[in-house]
């Protein structure tokens, strides 16, 4: 369905998607209990890069240097990827990333994915807590 000015509901859906984003990726920095998650994830040198596949032009964000960014790392340790009806649902509490994980809904990809896996479950579970506080 085209709307006007040329947009799409995909289209409108994918930019909500990539707002939502960019907020949790702000919080995320902002936020004190994120803050020790994220050095102590990225301290041995390890970044995480999470992906959204179906958006238009790919899209997604990283773990590196204690910092969540949308920056593109060229070579992350461990790679997440998912669908935003996936993403939607972990961010909105529908299902867990460890159900979406075992439904095959996401990805993991990496030579430490059973602990990147773990890291990954306390950041979408501080994002959640901080995105519905706001």
């Amino acid at each position: 369905m085209r709307l006007g000015g040329g947009l799409t509901m995909v289209g409108i859906k994918d930019m909500l998607i990539k707002k939502v984003v960019r907020a949790m990726v702000s919080r995320a920095n902002d936020s004190f209990n994120m803050q020790e998650v994220l050095e102590k994830y990225s301290a041995d040198g390890r970044s995480m890069a999470i992906l959204i596949t179906d958006i238009q032009d790919g899209f997604g964000f990283n773990i590196i240097d204690g910092q969540m960014a949308m920056d593109t790392l060229d070579d992350p340790t461990c790679v997440v990827s998912m669908d935003k009806k996936t993403f939607s649902a972990i961010v909105t509490g529908k299902v867990t990333q460890s159900q979406a994980f075992l439904m095959d809904s996401l990805q993991i990809t990496g030579s430490s994915w059973l602990r990147d896996s773990i890291v990954l479950s306390k950041i979408f579970d501080e994002l959640k807590d901080t995105m519905l506080k706001r």
